[in-house]
């Protein structure tokens, strides 16, 4: 323990000593010899002063040689010297840092003690919204400006990204925009017609519009479709307003659609309904070259209307659009199915013999059944191929004008008189509600053979032409006139009342030549 503590003390007092006789270099005199660097003090390490030594023996002071000490640098400034000696490094004493490198960590230091802010909202566009900006809102050709808002940080920078949805992967931006004192920001940039998504970060920044903070997460992508509104509205022709369609067995009713536009354009259609309910049709249809289009689209019960737009591409992705336009309101209606007439007269095989009066070579025939009250009878009588094709196209082909339809009687009966040259023939019917803009046909009835007895001498193309071949509706009196010597039957036509309306009762055709229904007024026979 007295060696640790002797030790000590003398290499406190070496240290002392070397600083005091640097300092006191120039003195002549002190009180006590002066003690010389290298002197008395280099007593061997380990042999210190005893503590049991009186005040007499501590002469001369031993203590453990100190390393080597520097002059101050005042000192050497004090001398004149150019540069003050380096120090020499003392261990444990903190190493020097690169000034350019404090303040890259002081600039970090900052940055991270500012938490990045959370993502900002977009409010404007909605998803799937549909953006459609006129001639007069700013449109030009197939380009529209388009306005995003949104809120964010109080003190916040917003950075906006758009990018297109089709193939091309298009983008636009990025935009950035300050946030208001509310946390409030929009921004308008310019887009082509298409379908984009945008998404948004934003980062804070200082007084002085410095950033301090990294960016934020970024947003959801917000997905929206834009359209240039630079074309002119197409037209819509019908239907018309008032007009009825049926949806016949729960299916829904076929409306056709027509209308004028742009040469090359394609027509949108959407279907609206009184109680809300909105109809997207998918695809869409050509203008012709003159200017004309028309499509039949399927509508379910209920009150409608119709609207149409028409686009105008102008390269894989981007169209020119035109404004809606709508059209007239109509009404689907539930309707059950028409069964099919029924033939009562002529029965299978029946044959006709009695010779007509009013037109040679002729011979009378009588044709009676049932059907459904007020409905349009359209009867044929032909061969089979004939009456075959009758029945496949009777729906969908107009037939040739006649005066008045057939109509079934209010107790469900109707009845033809005519006559027909000799032969062996097919008889059928269909019957259709006339009340529909687009009639509703029934199924065709059951198929009747019967003929018609020997063929007498015919009316001549030259001369003397014998009588018009007339068909008469049951109770009616009103004559329905054909065309001489037809090998065709049902025609139907329009009347004031509905364009169906008009479909006549059908002119029997026979075998050859020159088949038709001769009829007279039957008074004479009671």
């Amino acid at each position: 323990m007295k060696k640790t503590v002797s030790t000590a003390t003398a290499l406190s007092t070496a240290i002392v000593i070397a600083l005091g006789g640097i300092a006191l270099s120039g003195q002549a005199a002190l009180a006590q010899p002066a003690v010389e660097s290298g002197g008395d003090l280099a007593r061997p390490q380990g042999d210190p002063v005893s503590a049991d030594e009186g005040d007499e023996a501590r002469a001369p002071v031993t203590v453990t040689p100190a390393p080597e000490v520097p002059a101050p640098a005042v000192e050497a400034a004090a001398a004149g010297e150019d540069e003050p000696t380096p120090a020499e490094e003392v261990p444990g004493s903190a190493e020097e840092v690169p000034a350019s490198e404090v303040q890259a960590d002081d600039e970090a230091d900052d940055q991270a003690a500012v938490v990045a802010p959370g993502t900002p909202v977009v409010e404007s566009p909605a998803p799937d919204a549909y953006v459609s900006v006129s001639t007069a809102g700013g449109a030009e050709g197939a380009t529209l400006p388009v306005t995003v808002s949104g809120t964010g940080a109080v003190g916040a920078v917003v950075t906006i990204t758009f990018e297109r949805l089709e193939a091309d992967g298009a983008s636009a931006g990025p935009a950035t925009v300050g946030t208001d004192d509310s946390g409030r920001w929009t921004a308008t940039t310019r887009l082509a017609s298409g379908d984009w998504s945008v998404t948004t970060t934003q980062h804070l920044v200082d007084p002085a519009g410095e950033r301090v903070s990294e960016d934020s997460p970024a947003s959801a992508p917000v997905e929206f479709r834009v359209v240039a509104v630079t074309l002119p509205a197409p037209t819509i022709d019908g239907p018309a307003t008032g007009d009825r369609f049926a949806s016949v067995g729960g299916e829904e009713a076929a409306v056709t659609v027509t209308g004028g536009g742009e040469p090359g354009a394609r027509v949108r259609l959407a279907a609206a309904a009184e109680d809300g309910t909105d109809l997207d049709y998918d695809g869409s249809t050509s203008v012709d070259d003159a200017g004309r289009w028309s499509a039949t689209v399927r509508v379910p019960v209920g009150t409608w209307t119709l609207g149409a737009i028409q686009d105008v591409v102008v390269d894989a992705v981007v169209t020119r659009t035109s404004p809606g336009v709508l059209g007239g309101t109509f009404v689907v209606e539930a309707r059950d199915r028409l069964a099919a007439p029924v033939v009562l007269s002529p029965r299978e095989g029946h044959r006709f013999e009695q010779s007509t009066d009013e037109s040679p070579g002729y011979v009378d025939t009588v044709f009676e059944g049932t059907g459904e009250p007020g409905a349009i009878l359209l009867p044929f009588s032909g061969t089979r191929a004939e009456v075959d094709d009758f029945l496949a196209t009777v729906v969908t082909e107009p037939n040739p004008p006649y005066d008045f339809p057939i109509v079934i009687g209010e107790d469900g009966t109707w009845k033809i008189y005519g006559a027909q040259v000799p032969g062996d023939y097919l008889f059928t019917a269909v019957q259709y509600d006339a009340a529909f803009t687009v009639p509703v046909f029934s199924a065709g009835a059951d198929t009747v053979g019967y003929s018609v007895g020997a063929r007498a001498t015919m009316p001549t193309e030259t001369g003397d032409p014998g009588v018009t071949p007339v068909v008469v509706a049951t109770g009616s009196g009103l004559p329905i006139r054909a065309a001489k010597n037809t090998t065709a039957l049902a025609s139907t036509g329009s009347s004031e009342t509905t364009p169906w309306a008009g479909l006549a009762g059908m002119v029997l055709v026979g075998l050859g030549a020159a088949t038709v229904l001769v009829t007279r007024r039957r008074a004479s026979r009671g």
